[in-house]
């Protein structure tokens, strides 16, 4: 029986004028969709589905979040501080511990999505930098979460929930991001917050983001231990 998990998220593609109409919309999602696919990167304009005849490439899975992640945000002075090589080190220790895939939760995710639309060129450099940092050490990221118009503190959550309900019988996941504000729900027992508390600091430099080895040994723990969650729980 198929199992059609309707996403809680409207999502949306908005051109200069706004949103497309129903049916222009739909055909405009098909050629993207193919278009994404064939650069073997996963995006879903549409309300999450899940057929019978749908095969899920993935299984374990790590929702990836930049900023106060791959680097130490709101300290990034340069260009080449956005992402930070000793933080993609730490993120393919990952990867290399657990196989898993990078789905971009970022904030990013808007730039990224066009980015790989138009050929990988942006006019903004961070996008090709991230990209190429991560394939120095064989890295790609494999797909975004779904662009909503929700805002605030539900926004991230709801719209992993809404990818998560189209790929739920995945084996694992992990969320990495530095924000302490997300109203993560059911989702922050799989949530590794990127910020460290350091007494002795300066009382400035005291709660520092960036990715860590203590990030790296939870991250690891919680995707090699099967996921357990409810598909009720994504609806």
């Amino acid at each position: 029986m198929a199992i059609r998990a309707e996403a809680s998220v409207k999502t949306i593609i908005a051109n200069e004028s706004g949103a497309f109409p129903e049916k222009e919309r739909k055909a405009v999602f098909q050629k993207k969709e193919e278009k994404m696919m064939s650069a073997n990167f996963t995006w879903w304009y549409t309300d999450a589905r899940v057929d019978d005849d749908f095969v899920n490439p993935f299984s374990k899975i790590i929702f990836l979040d930049i900023d106060g992640v791959l680097n130490t945000a709101p300290y990034v002075e340069t260009e080449e501080q956005k992402v930070e090589r000793s933080k993609v080190q730490l993120l393919k220790s990952i990867v290399d511990q657990t196989g898993a895939d990078i789905i971009l939760s970022s904030s990013w995710k808007w730039g990224y999505r066009d980015f790989v639309e138009n050929g990988y060129k942006h006019k903004d450099a961070a996008y090709r930098l991230l990209y190429d940092r991560l394939a120095e050490v064989g890295l790609e990221i494999k797909g975004i979460i779904p662009i909503s118009q929700e805002s605030g503190v539900d926004k991230c959550p709801l719209e992993i929930r809404e990818w998560l309900s189209r790929y739920h019988d995945i084996f694992s996941y992990v969320i990495l991001d530095d924000s302490v504000s997300y109203s993560w729900g059911f989702l922050q027992r799989n949530v590794v917050t990127t910020l460290t508390y350091y007494p002795d600091a300066k009382p400035l430099y005291r709660f520092q983001s960036g990715l860590t080895e203590e990030h790296v040994r939870k991250a690891v723990s919680i995707l090699n231990e099967k996921g357990a969650y409810n598909l009720d729980d994504v609806r």
